[in-house]
Parts: C-alpha cells; sequence; structure tokens
C-alpha cells in the first residue's frame, strides 16, 4: 500500500463524513496508527478499514492485523493504551466470554464497548451463537459479611418463588465441587432483574466491583436488565455507578435503621418490586 492510495481515501472519507482524523504511518514498525474524532467517527472508521482491508488483501502474502485500543480507565487518555486483535475480540464474543483483561491497567473491560467504540453496529460481522439466552432471572449480588442480610430477603421472597413467579439465584445455589467463576457467569448472563445488597462490605468487595458489577451495568444500558438496589445500612454509594439507579428503598432510611416492624413492611415492599420488575 502506497501512502498516495492511503491519503486519497481518508481525504474522500473524511470528506463524506465530515469529522476529522489524524494519520500516523511508523514505517520502521509497519505500522498505520489512526485517530478520529467528530460525530460519525464510527462510520468514518469503518469506511476507512473496509478501504484498508481490500487493498490489504490485494497482496497476498500481506500479513496484518486489527488493533482496537482500550478504553478502560487507565488507557482512555493516555498516548500509550493498551490494544487488542479485532478478530480476538470477535472470539472472545462467540465463546460468550464479555469481558477481556487490559494488560495495563489489569482491569476487566466489556469486549461488545470495545468493538462498538471503533465500529458502528452495522460494519460488526454477526457473531454466531451455539444458543440464545433467555434472561429470566434474578441475580442477587451481595457480600459474604451481608450473609444475615441474603437470607432475610430469602425468606421474604420465598413465597414468589414458591408459585414460580420468580427465579432467584445467588451464589449460595453453586454445589460443592463445581466451577464457581463459570456458574456465576451463567448466572449473569440469565439475570433479568439484578438484586445489590448495598453496604459498605458490598461496595469495598473487589470482586463485586471487577466480575459482577461490570457486566451487570453493561446490561442495564445494552440489553435493558432491570438494576434494583437496596440500603442495607449507611454506604458511600454516591461515589459509585450505582447513584445511577433507583433504590428500593430510601437511602436515608436502610434498613438497619429501621425496627422490626418497618423493616418487615419494607421487605414486603421491596419484594413487591422486584416482582413488577420481572414480570414487566
Amino acid at each position: 500500500m502506497t501512502n498516495k492510495e492511503l491519503l486519497q481515501i481518508i481525504e474522500q472519507a473524511a470528506k463524506d463524513k465530515v469529522t476529522e482524523l489524524d494519520l500516523c504511518e511508523y514505517y520502521s514498525q509497519r505500522e498505520i496508527k489512526i485517530r478520529v474524532a467528530g460525530k460519525r467517527k464510527k462510520e468514518l472508521l469503518a469506511v476507512i478499514i473496509h478501504e484498508l482491508e481490500k487493498i490489504h488483501k490485494s497482496y497476498e502474502r500481506l500479513q496484518y492485523q486489527t488493533l482496537v485500543p482500550c478504553n478502560c480507565e487507565s488507557c482512555n487518555d493516555s498516548q500509550t493504551p493498551h490494544f487488542y486483535s479485532r478478530e480476538v475480540l470477535y472470539k472472545s464474543l462467540e465463546a460468550r466470554n464479555y469481558q477481556i483483561q487490559c494488560q495495563n491497567s489489569f482491569r476487566m473491560v466489556n469486549v461488545q464497548r470495545l468493538i462498538d467504540d471503533v465500529l458502528s453496529t452495522s460494519h460488526n460481522p454477526q457473531i454466531p451463537m451455539s444458543e440464545p439466552i433467555t434472561r429470566n432471572q434474578v441475580f442477587i449480588s451481595y457480600s459474604h459479611q451481608d450473609q444475615q442480610w441474603l437470607t432475610k430477603l430469602q425468606k421474604h421472597l420465598k413465597p414468589m418463588i414458591r408459585n414460580q413467579t420468580l427465579v432467584v439465584w445467588d451464589d449460595t445455589k453453586i454445589q460443592p465441587g463445581a466451577k464457581w467463576r463459570e456458574e456465576i457467569k451463567k448466572a449473569l448472563a440469565a439475570a433479568k432483574v439484578a438484586v445489590l445488597l448495598v453496604s459498605p462490605d458490598f461496595l469495598a468487595s473487589d470482586f463485586i466491583a471487577d466480575n459482577e458489577l461490570p457486566p451487570l451495568l453493561d446490561a442495564a444500558e445494552a440489553e435493558g436488565l432491570t438494576i434494583i438496589w437496596i440500603p442495607l445500612t449507611y454506604s458511600g454509594y454516591e461515589e459509585t455507578e450505582i447513584e445511577k439507579y433507583q433504590s428500593a428503598h430510601p437511602p436515608n432510611q436502610p434498613l438497619n435503621s429501621l425496627n422490626s416492624g418497618q423493616e418487615d413492611r419494607a421487605w414486603v415492599n421491596i419484594c413487591k418490586k422486584i416482582k413488577t420488575a420481572i414480570l414487566e
């Protein structure tokens, strides 16, 4: 590929899509880096990628790969972000692995969001799925330090579970010897409603922050999953993304501040909201 060919593609694409583009060619490293800005940047980038691939494929022995920059908090404004192979991201989705680790920050990143940041939906290949996933369950996320609160919620949900109104999952359902990470991943994928038992211990849990909350928050944004959170105690929830979601009970009256009768009434109202959300 010559510089002239590349520049012609970029100039025409930029003119058509009315946006801005920066091009850097690192000849010694055999790399071309493209940065796009503007309202229609994904469309422009899709056109450029398509044209580049046509040129690449015209050379039979040419080996190349398309790299996608990481969008985690660490890499987002970095001049040296971690890059993922676009093909690896597609294979990850095909295998139903929706999170991938950044090798700079070591945080888990949403695979679909990485792809969507680069390509418009119309240019993404269809990812084959062996079988469709039906979201029809309630997923309860809690800190093991709050086990007593989980027990109370389970007790109040029991009549709805017994009459088959609700299918509820929490990690006490994991059988001894089972691959617990895989079980949690399957339950997350099947959740229509996520119930978060929020407390300082919940917010301090690295496992919840890294493994449970990201797919739930992503599904709430992309697939309509409903998030219901319950304030168990006073906490710094305002410093997290949880603040964007409606609590099932007033945060300024956490459950541990109520007397026994008030608490039972609160649980009844909370369970009604969970039932309504799963039936919608």
